[in-house]
């Protein structure tokens, strides 16, 4: 939350900067509704645990938001992506489908899904109904 003119006011912008020596950084930029001044929170958290804050207005804002961006920028250049990058690494997902067993419940069909969002169908769920009567 910013605060100015008395009143708190969530950011409209925030921005998870590469940690640099600390556990956390961010930076939270946002719009005073009431005086429509430029507020930007700067919050860090170091290996001991303690967050310092540093909150700006006006002009000092928008340079710490170009700043943060730009950092942020270099940071996502720098990871992997394309198609092969994230190609080995997998979880498991269900699909629903609109066949329905035999108590007129839905199938769902196990799948094998990548973090490209490439996923493989393995096998279809069956289920088990027992009867306590039985």
């Amino acid at each position: 939350m910013l605060r100015c003119c008395s009143v708190n006011f969530a950011a409209q912008t925030k921005i998870v900067l590469p940690a640099r020596g600390y556990l956390y950084r961010c930076l939270e930029y946002g719009v005073c509704p009431r005086c429509g001044a430029t507020i930007s929170r700067f919050i860090r958290q170091d290996s001991g645990y303690d967050i310092s804050v540093v909150q700006r207005s006006g002009i000092k804002a928008q340079r710490e938001l170009i700043k943060a961006k730009k950092e942020r920028e270099r940071a996502d250049a720098l990871l992997k992506q394309g198609t092969l990058s994230k190609q080995h690494y997998y979880y498991g997902t269900f699909r629903l489908t609109r066949r329905k067993d035999e108590r007129g419940n839905r199938v769902y069909i196990q799948q094998q899904r990548n973090f490209n969002n490439q996923a493989v169908d393995l096998y279809e769920v069956k289920t088990k109904y027992y009867s306590l009567y039985e």
